[in-house]
């Protein structure tokens, strides 16, 4: 249905809609590049396939026979792209008589709800860490959990705490880093670099990791996680308890394909005279290696 003039008080115009709705789109920097490693596609969908890597070498005695090794088959995930878009239309009438205003508002507004769009989605990869019904990387299970499956059948691995965040839960996590194994039983070496968390915990983040002391005692103790993480603060986190540490991003991180970039369109209605306006963007997300993470969903 059109805006209709009506609708609006005067002094109203269209004109710069497009230029309004990439400065509004721009506005305020997103959460989720900082998290998720951005990709660009070209394909109805992206496939990520692993291999498994190697055992350590063996002795080799003098004029012995070298001993070859087969590759055992990683895991698979798959990416498949959604599309969303939101349109807008406005009156003939209401564009001759208008100047700015509320049109420009509603030029802001298209653009806003496609960011939040993106925020939302990416969020609920965290949001949904330990649920298996809502994502799987692939190993088949959800991106916390205790039973990671090892491809060559080893022994499983955990990435999940059942604490709230504390002193002594982010040492365990920093410590989880560098047990952590490859698919061969080969330690991996990743380094945590980010703790990121809901609003909620902003306050304790920072008692945690600035204070010079340990935090909470009246012991003369050094504060042995302070400067270790690089706090991110996400409001898209629901979970007001929930705590995720984070490797670096180019260590197995989350992937976000964009498949068609957010785009701006508008075009007239012929026999109605209106304008109409639409936002559109296609992309997919998700992790297929789940060993940059650690966290917790709270106690």
């Amino acid at each position: 249905m059109a805006m209709l003039r009506g609708t609006f008080s005067s002094d109203l115009l269209v004109e710069g809609l497009r230029e309004v709705f990439f400065l509004q789109y721009d506005e305020k920097s997103l959460i989720y590049p900082q998290i998720f490693e951005i990709k660009t596609s070209k394909h109805e969908r992206e496939t990520d396939r692993s291999v498994a890597g190697l055992t350590m070498p063996v002795a080799k005695s003098e004029s012995a026979a070298i001993t070859y090794e087969d590759f055992v088959d990683g895991y698979e995930a798959e990416y498949i792209h959604s599309t969303y878009a939101k349109g807008i239309r406005m009156s003939e009438e209401l564009i001759e008589d208008q100047l700015y205003g509320v049109m420009e508002k509603r030029s802001k507004a298209l653009a806003r709800v496609m960011r939040y769009r993106q925020e939302y989605d990416h969020a609920s990869l965290f949001n949904s860490a330990n649920a298996t019904t809502v994502f799987t990387g692939g190993d088949g299970v959800a991106l916390l959990t205790a039973s990671h499956p090892r491809a060559d059948g080893g022994g499983n691995q955990s990435n999940i705490a059942t604490t709230d965040l504390t002193q002594s839960a982010l040492k365990t996590a920093i410590t989880n880093f560098r047990n952590l194994t490859d698919d061969r039983g080969l330690l991996i070496g990743y380094t945590p670099k980010t703790l990121l968390i809901p609003n909620e915990l902003e306050f304790d983040a920072i008692e945690l990791l600035n204070s010079s002391g340990r935090p909470y005692t009246a012991d003369n103790e050094v504060n042995a996680v302070k400067g270790r993480l690089n706090v991110v603060i996400w409001d898209f986190l629901t979970d007001a308890d929930s705590w995720f540490i984070l490797s670096n991003k180019s260590a197995d991180a989350p992937l976000s394909f964009t498949r068609t970039a957010v785009s701006f369109k508008e075009d007239g209605d012929f026999d109605t005279g209106d304008l109409k306006m639409k936002a559109r963007m296609r992309y997919s997300f998700g992790f297929s290696d789940w060993r940059w993470a650690y966290g917790s969903m709270g106690a």
